[in-house]
């Protein structure tokens, strides 16, 4: 995982923690907001990393958050995400504008909870999560996590039907 920030707009502290398993990786970001932000705009992609290291973008999206915190229902995607952020007691953007000196947090988010859509292929992949703000899209925040998607079938699945 890569993190980088504007340190005029944000600080931002993230962690892998337990990077070398598989299954018990989690996720920690601690954020605070260092002037007011009142545009917050997230593009998100997906790229799928072939084994010669070329990589390409299979899925791209760009989401204006503070509409999204006006009116969550519009967006079933980013409200699944949202919602699972709250379900774990984190707390993340909630108004906008952002005030100053505002506190957000990620904590210990498993990676193998999330639900990956089913037309996302087994491969090496890289997420990547870019925050701009303001009219010029300035960059506040961009993650990057590198990883390898691997699918496990529940045991009940691959029973021969009779």
């Amino acid at each position: 995982m890569d993190c980088k920030f504007n340190a005029r707009i944000i600080n931002l502290t993230c962690t892998l923690n337990k990077p070398n398993t598989f299954i018990n990786q989690t996720v920690s970001m601690e954020m605070e907001i260092m002037r007011e932000v009142k545009d917050v705009k997230l593009a998100a992609a997906y790229y799928v990393v072939s084994e010669s290291g070329d990589s390409s973008r299979l899925v791209q999206r760009t989401v204006d958050l503070c509409s999204y915190v006006r009116h969550p229902n519009r967006d079933r995607l980013v409200k699944v995400i949202f919602d699972r952020l709250k379900e774990k007691g984190n707390y993340f953007v909630t108004k906008c504008p952002i005030p100053r000196n505002e506190k957000f947090y990620i904590r210990n988010l498993r990676l193998t909870s999330v639900q990956i859509p089913a037309f996302i292929p087994e491969s090496s992949f890289i997420f990547e999560n870019i925050y701009q703000i303001g009219a010029l899209f300035e960059p506040a925040v961009e993650v990057r996590y590198y990883g390898k998607l691997v699918r496990v079938m529940n045991k009940d699945l691959q029973k021969p039907r009779t």
